[in-house]
């Protein structure tokens, strides 16, 4: 057969069904989908999302390649088209791109179909099927009829533009080539919606754009309506921004009732539309509900077909949403025509859902119906069901709440006040509204809930804003009050979400002891009442404690405990999940896997996003810098983190010795031992970490005697940490080599030994270099593990040494009277001395801090802790 594959190609794409208005956009992530070469490749979208515009521009761009090519375009069947008449069609399209196929105006469904694939089969060049809208056929085979053409014919591939999940519903079952391109992938992004309006000479920046695309959900068509509200204000948009926003949202109330609403289809249904725009998730029963209308369900999926509502993809799931600007345009259209508040159909809905036990879409309404003694109902029923999965709507409401709707909710009050000022960034100073120590608290269940629960809300406030002594003290009187009545206390699940917020803020001010047991009660408490995300948040973080003490077999087992409960979802689901996050990278740390810390460090990079528990996480990365011999860039790290999360790195957190105490041990492997010891002596000296740094500085710079008695010291006061007390005994073993008492090496070397083999722990042997391993010369087998890594840290992660420079008492005195003198004869009156005794003492300080100059001198010594 002859076929003139490019005359008849131009003769259809721009034509038919491919409708292109005067706005189009290049588009080349889309137009790659369509040269994959897929059999079948469907575009899901409502009207208005571009998808007969793309398939016309990829056949414009993709003729030159395939001169060839015969395209078949099917044009859009009538609503609930009869089969027979589509396959009539379809061999019409057939003959109108040249195919020779028989006509027969009365042929069945099944002859009508036959016909066509017989005129396939004697076609020798590509073809492509643009199948436009064929969801609106009634044919129960047509998706069976379309693979069949796919799978004889491997010279045809199909194009389809549907609205609906009717025919391609779920393709899994198909054993062909496939793509679907879903609306998600069809909206615009932010980088195609900010070149659409440059490419039309229209720079308005990023946000500006940005704020456009979320009102047109990105939908290419009122992205375009938008255009002409862009050209008016031009470069004055983001100045006068709230009136340009304004016009933007009539230019789209214009589109939906001058476009949408007179579909006739629409039309039909303009009432039923309408009222069931309250919803944001449409059901058969929330239709009925709301329109009164017994063929609620008929008008959804005609609505539905025009393109107007999109259905759940999960099959059998009958669900609809409105796309979103349409929905927006027809709320507006309420509020305006609804001169009261709360709007009346969507408090209405509110109730109805939370009948039904759904909080989040009952708040939802709620709030959108400005009904706030519905909201605090709700937020007070459903808060712990809302958390895990809600967060940030819980979070946005709340900050909606206007400040008479909290007045006599203390609780209510109390977050919403924490939740401005963690916004704002600033320090909250709160006051109690309750008197936590009065007596006749005990006397009333709800006076008694109502004060614990408001104290909770203020200690995490207060350790929001880093004052952790507080908000400790606080945590504390909180769990007295439970105990001292606990028959009038909050019940089982909303007391194991306290009890997780008080382990929190007991574990982020150094009271860890007291952490474990509170957190043991809360782990134990959310997985008998079914809160699956406090449960997996708590085991978490006692894994994290063990971790953190070197105890691995009890982190690995509260690791496990952790896996069982994933009982959130979204951005919440990442945060319960940081604390195990930091604990999985500890444990590989402690068996030196380094492969392992590697990865999860770095899932924890891509998540980790303002958590309280920021400083653990960076003791990790510093412990890895330290053993991978990078720890230069290790300290970068660190200084880069504090300057982001310094606000909670204060006097009375956890967080401030630990990384005292881990930049100390980098700067010792960097051989900084001044700058080492000046950090360490300058703050948190009785912190245990910051004593085993003080311990191992002395050690590794000439001081043994001096770092045994740093040990004796700590030994009098560790706390259950293996990890320290591992760490302890390795500089112990390393001391006493120094002083040549080998045999007391060997006992301190011998309880290494012991704990290694209690806890599995590895990571204390990479600071003893084998050099000092041979000279203990040992009876007792090293672990099996360490001797395989051994070779790899041979040389210890720290230096045999590490200098320090030490001035006299002269030269510190003669170099600070420098700093406040104009001279050296200055500095000589001042210190009743001759000018030549300061330049002799001069010479030997520059030459000590290897400078030349005075301001060198000067900025040098007091850095490294001189002056």
């Amino acid at each position: 057969m002859d076929v003139d594959g490019a005359g008849m190609h131009r003769g259809n794409w721009g034509s038919g069904p491919f409708r292109s208005g005067g706005l189009v956009l290049d588009r080349p992530r889309l137009q790659a989908t369509l040269d994959s070469g897929s059999a079948l490749t469907v575009l899901r979208g409502p009207r208005g999302s571009g998808k007969s515009t793309l398939v016309s521009q990829w056949l414009g761009a993709s003729s030159a390649s395939e001169p060839h090519r015969v395209v078949v375009s099917v044009p859009e069947p009538e609503m609930r088209c009869d089969s027979g008449v589509y396959w009539r069609s379809v061999a019409s399209a057939a003959r109108a791109a040249g195919i020779a196929a028989a006509e027969d105006a009365t042929a069945s469904s099944e002859d009508a179909f036959r016909t066509f694939c017989s005129s396939l089969a004697d076609v020798d060049v590509p073809v492509v099927l643009v199948l436009d809208h064929p969801d609106r056929v009634a044919d129960p085979l047509f998706r069976d009829r379309i693979s069949e053409v796919l799978f004889r014919f491997g010279h045809v591939r199909a194009v389809a533009m549907v609205r609906t999940v009717v025919h391609f519903g779920t393709l899994d079952q198909l054993d062909l080539g496939r793509y679907v391109v879903s609306y998600a992938d069809l909206r615009f992004t932010a980088g195609e919606t900010a070149a659409f309006f440059e490419q039309n000479d229209l720079d308005l920046g990023r946000e500006v754009t940005d704020r456009i695309r979320e009102l047109v959900d990105g939908l290419p068509v009122l992205a375009g309506t938008a255009m002409s509200i862009a050209r008016a204000f031009g470069g004055e948009f983001a100045a006068d921004r709230g009136r340009a926003l304004a016009s933007l949202q009539r230019v789209i109330d214009s589109y939906v009732e001058n476009t949408i609403m007179a579909d006739p289809v629409v039309a039909e249904s303009a009432d039923f539309l309408i009222a069931s725009s309250t919803a944001v998730d449409l059901t058969p029963r929330t239709a009925i509900m709301l329109s009164s209308d017994g063929d609620s369900l008929r008008r959804l999926i005609d609505l539905e077909y025009a393109g107007i509502l999109m259905r759940s993809p999960i099959p059998g799931v009958l669900e609809w949403k409105m796309f979103p600007p349409v929905r927006e345009a027809l709320m507006r259209r309420t509020r305006v025509a609804t001169t009261t508040r709360p709007l009346p159909a969507s408090a209405r809905l509110a109730r109805f859902l939370l009948a039904e036990g759904n909080y989040s879409a009952a708040l939802l309404h709620a709030a959108e119906a400005e009904d706030w003694d519905l909201v605090v109902v709700i937020l007070k029923r459903g808060w712990l069901q809302l958390l895990p999965d809600h967060g940030m709507l819980l979070v946005e409401t709340i900050l909606a709440l206007p400040q008479y709707a909290v007045q006599g909710e203390p609780t209510m009050s109390a977050a919403r006040q924490m939740l401005l000022g963690y916004r704002a960034g600033w320090a909250l100073a709160l006051e109690s509204v309750v008197d936590l120590d009065d007596p006749v608290l005990t006397s009333s269940s709800r006076d008694l809930a109502g004060a614990i629960s408001v104290g909770t809300v203020q200690s995490i406030s207060i350790r929001i804003a880093g004052e952790y002594d507080r908000a400790a003290a606080l945590t504390k009187r909180m769990a007295e009050l439970v105990k001292r009545a606990p028959e009038h206390g909050v019940g089982d699940p909303e007391r194991s979400a306290l009890q997780l917020q008080w382990g929190i803020t007991l574990q982020l001010s150094g009271h860890y002891e007291q952490a474990v047991t509170t957190l043991r009660s809360a782990y134990m408490a959310g997985a008998t009442a079914g809160f699956d995300w406090i449960a997996e948040k708590a085991a978490g973080l006692l894994a994290l404690h063990f971790a953190m003490a070197g105890e691995l077999v009890h982190a690995e087992k509260w690791i496990a405990r952790e896996e069982r409960h994933e009982g959130a979802t979204g951005r919440l689901a990442d945060l319960i999940r940081v604390p195990g996050q930091i604990a999985r990278a500890l444990i590989a740390l402690e068996r030196l896997d380094m492969v392992c810390a590697k990865s999860t460090l770095a899932e924890l990079d891509r998540t980790f996003d303002n958590d309280e528990f920021w400083a653990f996480a960076q003791y990790a990365q510093a412990q890895y810098k330290l053993l991978t011999g990078d720890a230069e860039r290790g300290r970068l790290h660190l200084h880069r983190a504090e300057s982001i999360f310094g606000r909670w790195m204060t006097g009375s957190s956890a967080a401030a010795p630990l990384l005292v105490a881990a930049e100390a041990e980098l700067l010792c492997a960097m051989g900084r031992g001044n700058e080492a010891r000046v950090l360490v002596t300058r703050s948190h000296e009785d912190h245990s970490f910051v004593r085993l740094a003080c311990a191992r500085i002395e050690l590794l710079t000439g001081n043994p005697a001096a770092a045994l008695a740093e040990c004796r010291l700590l030994g009098r006061k560790l706390p259950s940490f293996t990890r320290l007390q591992m760490d302890v005994a390795v500089v112990e073993t390393l001391a006493h080599l120094d002083q040549g008492r080998v045999d007391r090496a060997r006992r301190a070397f011998g309880r290494v030994l012991s704990l290694a083999e209690q806890t599995g722990s590895l990571r204390s042997f990479a600071a003893l270099p084998a050099s000092a391993l041979e000279a203990l010369a040992l009876d007792a087998e090293l672990p099996g593990a360490w001797v395989r890594l051994a070779p790899d840290y041979a040389q210890g992660i720290f230096p045999e040494s590490v200098p320090v420079i030490e001035l006299s008492d002269r030269e510190r005195v003669v170099l600070g009277a420098l700093g406040d003198a104009t001279g050296v004869a200055e500095v000589a009156a001042t210190l009743f001395v001759s000018p030549n005794t300061v330049k002799s003492q001069l010479r030997s300080a520059y030459r000590k801090l290897g400078v030349n100059s005075r301001q060198d001198a000067l900025a040098k010594a007091r850095r490294l802790g001189l002056l």
